[in-house]
């Protein structure tokens, strides 16, 4: 849908349960302070001013020099409130999906993306080794068995494991929000790499609130991944132990890719799909930081209209129909007669 939201008094604009959308940290109070220190002069009196008093007793601030003043106070504050960050100027975090199968360069991607845009990192690998490592604290200590099973798992590539013993979904869930909610994570972004694998695992995403703005799903035959799995003069018959891992991961891959795709498409329309056959990990690099800079720009200008009462433009926000049917007018429904101003698509 393009459409425009109209702003209220209070809520989240994006609907995603963090009304964090920018910094604006008072920056004035500094200059205040420093305004009221008073030094001394090589005959130890007040350099800013002069004690008196009045015929009735009463305290007498006189400025000793004509330029401290009304005037001055004024140009200060001036100053102060201009330096304060506007909404043009707020940097707006940024959360990533890279999605894919062994052998596209997800990993690559993910780590130019952190580099280029200042974001978190965040893989199960990662996750879950922080909790086998107890460097979550008490908060995950009753799943650090099932952590390190589930990473034992994925070594062995599931072969005689029992799933009593694996994290499900929905723990695997709260730890994946826990991570993603952290102070750092809510300032800078994230980057979310190989997770999820799964329509199951996406639902149960969107149900706890952890919504990518983006989707970058590294598209490649599935014959060319198994030629760079295996090499070029190979066979299946030929793979070795850490081979066929990656070949299960292969059919794993395949197997739920087309229901991921429907999930994120359908429910966000925050999917990209890049070229990970005949593109270079760095070129597949390039274009994913390009296209999460615009949609950085545009969730700036949206909160930056946001602030201002204005309408802001649901283009790109990855905004579900259930957000915006909850915003629907009665008189206009699911049309808005704003973007079609704005496009110059209306008559008289």
């Amino acid at each position: 849908v393009e459409g425009y939201l109209f702003p209220s008094n209070q809520g989240d604009p994006e609907g995603t349960g963090n009304t964090d959308t920018g910094s604006t940290e008072n920056i004035g109070g500094a200059d205040d302070k420093a305004a009221a220190k008073v030094g001394k002069d090589s005959k130890g009196n007040n350099s800013a001013a002069k004690m008196g008093k009045d015929s009735k007793g009463h305290n007498l601030m006189a400025s000793k020099s004509p330029e401290v003043s009304e005037s001055n106070t004024e140009a200060r504050s001036s100053e102060t409130k201009s330096t304060r960050p506007t909404p043009t100027g707020m940097r707006v975090p940024h959360k990533v999906c890279i999605l894919g199968g062994p052998r596209t360069g997800r990993l690559r991607v993910a780590e130019e993306l952190r580099n280029a845009l200042g974001l978190e990192l965040i893989n199960k690998v990662s996750m879950l080794s922080s909790i086998a490592n107890q460097e979550c604290g008490k908060a995950f200590a009753h799943l650090e068995s099932k952590a390190k099973a589930t990473l034992s798992a994925a070594e062995s590539n599931g072969e005689d494991v029992d799933k009593e013993k694996l994290l499900t979904i929905s723990e695997m869930t709260d730890i994946l929000k826990f991570f993603t909610q952290r102070p750092r994570s809510r300032l800078r972004g994230w980057v979310l790499e190989g997770y999820p694998t799964n329509a199951k695992e996406s639902r149960a995403m969107k149900a706890a609130g952890v919504v990518p703005f983006q989707v970058f799903e590294l598209n490649c035959e599935k014959e060319i991944l198994l030629r760079r799995i295996l090499g070029q003069d190979k066979s299946r018959k030929d793979a070795g132990e850490g081979q066929r891992g990656e070949i299960a991961l292969l059919e794993n891959y395949f197997k739920h890719n087309t229901d991921l795709q429907q999930h994120f498409q359908g429910t966000y329309d925050n999917l990209y799909c890049l070229n990970a056959g005949s593109s270079t990990p760095w070129h597949l690099s390039r274009r994913a930081i390009e296209l999460a800079q615009q949609s950085m720009e545009r969730r700036r200008i949206f909160h930056a209209a946001w602030r201002n009462g204005e309408p802001a433009r649901l283009y790109g926000m990855a905004i579900t129909q259930e957000q915006i049917q909850s915003k629907l007018s009665p008189e206009y429904g699911w049309y808005c007669p704003v973007s079609w101003k704005d496009d110059k698509a209306l008559r008289k």
